[in-house]
């Protein structure tokens, strides 16, 4: 199906997303804050919802300091430990 947002529309939306994942990076969820709350948000629940939208942004969001590349840091670290 094609998409109804205006071609604009697609590049604020992928913006808003990428904004978002840096203002994760940022403030919440990368290696150096502390897990508290619900483990599941921050063992499985994230990595999920990074998974689905690497595979729909991919091409936008690669590189050494793209949001993704920083984001998975925390997933891995937590593996280790």
């Amino acid at each position: 199906m094609p998409s109804r947002l205006h071609p604009g529309g697609r590049q604020r939306l992928r913006g808003a997303i990428i904004s978002g994942l840096d203002w994760m990076d940022a403030n919440y969820y990368n290696e150096t804050k502390t897990e508290y709350d619900n483990w599941f948000d921050w063992e499985i629940g994230v990595s999920l919802n990074l998974n689905d939208i690497t595979v729909l942004l991919y091409d936008n969001l690669t590189g050494g300091r793209s949001p993704i590349t920083r984001m998975r840091q925390p997933l891995h670290t937590g593996l280790r430990t």
